[in-house]
């Protein structure tokens, strides 16, 4: 899943995790304590068929990469509708600049976590074409009419989504050492 997700999102903008690891530092500048990047890419397809004629069919890609970043209580938000190193940038330094206030720490860097498929990573959008999506509104609409001969109306609708999540996320983590000696 985590593959699908970065090849939906981040390689048609030419960006790796060296990139992102980039953005995801600009974010942390200035001790934020917490910084995500919500990559999200939605394609829709519909169609619609009344009497037998074919009356709409659209298609919609929205995408865009959403970033936020947290110090104590405070939380910045800001959103970019282009996934691009340049956007990015820019988003991640809004965010903390909203953000912003002072502590010290190291940061520390989440690792991919590969979470249960709930869902097969299958685009329904590329299952058939275009041709085959208003044959199969026609054969529906031929097979309704076919039930009764007192049905003169019928209106039939195919809608398909697909959707490509990723978040990248880091913190800072704070080392505390004791000062105290053993015995004291």
């Amino acid at each position: 899943m985590y593959e699908l997700a970065r090849d939906t999102l981040l390689a048609p903008a030419g960006i790796d995790g060296s990139e992102l690891d980039r953005v995801l530092g600009r974010l942390l500048e200035g001790r934020v304590d917490y910084g995500d990047l919500y990559f999200q890419n939605r394609q829709s397809e519909s169609w619609a068929l009344e009497d037998g004629i074919v009356k709409s069919g659209s298609f919609d890609i929205d995408q865009g990469v959403g970033v936020r970043a947290i110090v104590e209580t405070g939380t910045g938000f800001a959103y970019a509708d282009s996934i691009s190193m340049p956007a990015l940038m820019e988003a991640a330094g809004s965010a903390r600049a909203i953000a912003r206030a002072g502590q010290s720490g190291s940061i520390a860097v989440t690792r991919p976590v590969q979470a249960t498929a709930l869902y097969q990573p299958e685009n329904p959008l590329q299952a058939a074409d275009s041709a085959s999506k208003v044959d199969l509104l026609r054969t529906i609409d031929a097979y309704t009419r076919s039930l009764d001969a007192r049905i003169t109306q019928v209106n039939v609708s195919l809608a398909c989504q697909f959707e490509s999540i990723l978040v990248a996320a880091r913190r800072w983590s704070i080392s505390m050492r004791s000062t105290r000696r053993p015995g004291r």
